[in-house]
Parts: C-alpha cells; structure tokens; sequence
C-alpha cells in the first residue's frame, strides 16, 4: 500500500474500528467509513436522524448506497427519509467527523435478511447457530468487499483483533516444526495469524473467501484492548469508551433472541419437556429455542443437583439433562469446511481447534474428506460442544479453516 491508497474501514460505531480508522489516516492513507444498516438496528427518530446527518453535512456529504436487484450499486446523499438512523451510525458518524474522513452507509437490510433467517431456522432445528461466522462471510466481506470496489476503495479494513501476514514471514517467525503440506504453501499466499489472546476474533473469520485476503487489513492486529483505550483517549475519542462493549449479537436486544424466533418462525409449538436421558420427564420449559448444549444456569427451574443440556430433540421438543460427565465429546462430524490454503485431503492432519468462540483451542487429528467435511478426533475430551457451532482449525497462531459441527 502507499499514500494514494485509498481505504474504506467499516466504522461500527465503537472504539476499535474508530481507532483503527484513526491509525489508517495518521499513516497518510485515502481512509473513508462505511456503516453497514439493517431494519433490525435500534434507531434515532426523524427529527434526530435528519439533524445528524445535516451536521455531518457540514464538513462532508453524508452518501447513502444499496445495491440494485441487478445488482448494480446506486448512490445518493442520505436523507431520513430514505431510513432512520441506527443509533450505532450516528456515532459512528460522530467518528467520521472528528476524523474528517467522508462516510457511507451501505444499506445491507436485504442481505441481512438472509442472516436472521439462518439464525431463526437453525435454532428451530435445535441447533445453536453463529450468525456472526454467516455475516462475515456473505455480507461484510462478501457483498461489502465488491461495494467498496464499486466506490473507488482499494482495501477495505475492519476492527478485528487479527493481524495479517505473508506464508513467508509466518514460517519465518513459527516456532514449531511445520509438516510439509504446510511448509510448501505458495511464499506470498496471504494469512490470517490470531490476534492478542484476550481478544482474538480470527474464529469468527474462517469462512471469508481466500481471494480477498490480499485486499483487507486489520490495522490493530495484535495490540491490547487497554492499548486501543488509551489510543481513543489520546486522539479524542474517549466518549466510546463509556459505550458498553456487547457482547451480544447485533440484531437481538437484550437476548430476547427467543422472542424474535416466535415473531419470524414458521409457527411451530417448541415448549416441551425437560427429560433424563432415559426418557422420564423432569419438568416444563417454554420453547427449546432457549437453550444450548453444556448450558446449566437459566434452566427456569431447580432440579436439586449440577444438571446440564444434553441435547436437544426439536421433533419432539424435547430438552435431555443429564451430568456434566456425559457432556463430553471426543470425535466430532463436521461438515462445510472452508479452508484459508490448500488442503490435503485423506491425510491426517495435526492441528489445534476451537469448538466455540470464546473456548480455548485443544490439540487435534483432523482429516478432511472429498465432499468437505471434516472428522475430528480431539486429544482431549470437550465439553458442551453444539451443533450449529463453528469449529475452526489452527496451527499454532494461523488460522487454517474450519466448518459447522454437526450431531
């Protein structure tokens, strides 16, 4: 990259994609924001909604753009008209002005669509989705990255606490003996590596297209949440830092994601039964949709004993709770894999894996079959491990790939 690169960052509203906007532009780079708006995001009213963007309008035009069912980008100045404003845009509105960087919002609302449509019918399936692996992949480097080209950008950066590297430097700098398959990936071939351990996303990133590696940039990469605070503090931005950080996903508020299955289901009954694992009725719950393997607290009722989810049987809504001992998984199917590199196929492949974003990785053998999927054979055995849930595969700090865990 040089100065004349120009940049789109997508600006959330929160403080680490607002300081690495500010990184981008102190580094003498073309640095726009994008905002990416759904109906499901809570909103200004008109009146706050036009008086926002007026007062950005007075530095720089405030563009709003879609895409065409032709798929063909259209552009205009936003006006609250067209949509109110997502409270989480008009901050990060806030950060384009003080940064001075023009800013877009990408109205993604019907690809979102898409989104909490999985969300709703994996959960009906009793599994538990991720719909942030979903969203990165189709939408926020997938549709985003072809806009952000429509609108002159070269590169488009995110928040992510992941850095990217070159095959090159990595085997330069990795510590432990690489097998071959690994070792002989093309020099230049562009990777994901985890970011700092308190906060590293790269699980939730397995699924973007390869291809578009060499066109994104994570401009905080391995630096501490502190240090990113103490970076807003300095340059102007310590309002973010009374934003509370969510931990939540984007379009439930409040995990009220049970409420929203109810409105956009297919109508079906999900109350049931708890039951032992041998069938006998322990008790009501009010919609299976409420919980997920290896859950124990927010059962809606005591049963006088360390009692944890099973399984979930959605035919007969039906939610199995037995001892934490039973939990425990060692071979898991998965199927979907998407992969970062060239992978081999019928081989056994040693590498560490996460079953859940905020677990920790174990060692693993993995072999990678004809039709994607993936059979996994954990040193160690996991607990609490979900169908719907992403496992995704490392060797050591690199991310390899990964897909969805099946029952």
């Amino acid at each position: 990259m040089n100065p004349k690169t120009k940049i789109f960052i997508a600006l959330s509203g929160g403080i680490d994609s607002a300081v690495s906007a500010f990184l981008l532009k102190e580094k003498g780079f073309d640095v726009s924001g994008i905002f990416m708006r759904h109906s499901c995001q809570p909103t200004l009213d008109l009146i706050e909604s036009q008086k926002c963007a007026d007062q950005f309008a007075q530095k720089s035009a405030l563009n709003l753009c879609f895409l065409k069912n032709d798929g063909s980008l259209e552009q205009r100045k936003y006006s609250a008209k067209s949509f109110l404003l997502p409270i989480e845009a008009a901050q990060a509105i806030q950060v384009a002005s003080i940064l001075d960087i023009p800013m877009t919002i990408f109205d993604a609302d019907p690809i979102f669509a898409n989104i909490i449509d999985y969300f709703v019918s994996t959960y009906l399936k009793g599994q538990t989705p991720n719909p942030c692996v979903l969203c990165n992949r189709i939408l926020k480097f997938g549709k985003l990255v072809p806009v952000i080209q429509k609108l002159g950008g070269d590169y488009f950066a995110t928040g992510h606490y992941v850095h990217i590297a070159l095959h090159s430097d990595w085997l330069r700098r990795t510590s432990q003996t690489v097998p071959d398959w690994l070792k002989n990936q093309a020099s230049d071939q562009v990777l994901i590596e985890r970011g700092h351990s308190a906060k590293d996303q790269s699980y939730v990133l397995y699924g973007i297209d390869r291809q578009l590696l060499s066109r994104i940039c994570f401009p905080i990469g391995f630096q501490t949440k502190e240090q990113i605070r103490q970076k807003a503090q300095e340059i102007g931005l310590s309002f973010l830092m009374q934003k509370k950080e969510s931990q939540e996903i984007c379009f439930v508020a409040d995990r009220e994601h049970s409420a929203l299955i109810q409105r956009l289901g297919d109508g079906r009954e999900t109350k049931g039964h708890f039951v032992s694992p041998d069938g006998t009725v322990l008790g009501a719950h009010q919609g299976y949709e409420r919980y997920t393997i290896g859950q124990r607290k927010g059962l809606g009722m005591g049963f006088g004993e360390r009692i944890f989810v099973q399984k979930i049987d959605p035919e007969r809504c039906e939610v199995v709770l037995g001892p934490y001992e039973m939990l425990a998984r060692q071979n898991i199917h998965v199927l979907d894999s998407r992969w970062h590199l060239d992978i081999p196929r019928h081989q056994e492949i040693r590498c560490d894996v996460k079953v859940r974003y905020r677990n920790v990785s174990t060692p693993a053998t993995i072999w990678v079959n004809d039709d994607d999927s993936i059979d996994v054979n954990l040193d160690e055995p996991r607990f609490g491990v979900a169908p719907g849930q992403s496992l995704v595969c490392y060797f050591e700090n690199r991310l390899l790939g990964g897909g969805i865990i099946c029952e």
